[in-house]
């Protein structure tokens, strides 16, 4: 969902979640090239792929732009982009779409083998026949 806040002019996409678990850690000393410091520090890319296709399908800049996770399970929410300087918003956002595009790119590489990064949580997935891990 999205909420406009006339006062000051912003947006603010809204995300709910049954878990409870923080999604964005601090970005700032990971390494968004890197695959493996991405399995190890990112838990999801969600809110940030939302910002990008609402500002990039609309006339909204980033700066005018937020988005909120809502943890439904002990009923907390979490803020993505709500940096008070423009410039570590901007940052904060570039880091992070670096990051999708790591992502993507280890996936359409044909050499790099799919393998689990955490076997534990694999073993558990419902999901394990799609991906043949």
């Amino acid at each position: 969902r999205i909420d406009y806040q006339p006062v000051g002019d912003r947006y603010e996409i809204i995300d709910y979640k049954t878990g409870g678990s923080q999604q964005y850690a601090s970005s700032t000393s990971i390494d968004f090239d890197s695959i493996g410091e991405i399995h190890k520090y990112i838990r999801s890319f969600q809110l940030p792929i939302y910002i990008h296709l609402f500002t990039n399908t609309s006339s909204i800049p980033l700066e005018n732009t937020t988005a909120r996770l809502i943890l439904l399970r002990n009923n907390t929410d979490e803020i993505f982009l709500n940096q008070k300087v423009q410039a570590d918003k901007s940052s904060e956002y570039a880091r992070y779409m670096t990051g999708v595009a790591t992502v993507v790119e280890d996936i359409l590489n044909p050499e790099t083998p799919l393998t689990a990064f955490d076997l534990v949580t694999c073993s558990k997935c419902s999901f394990s026949s799609l991906c043949h891990v």
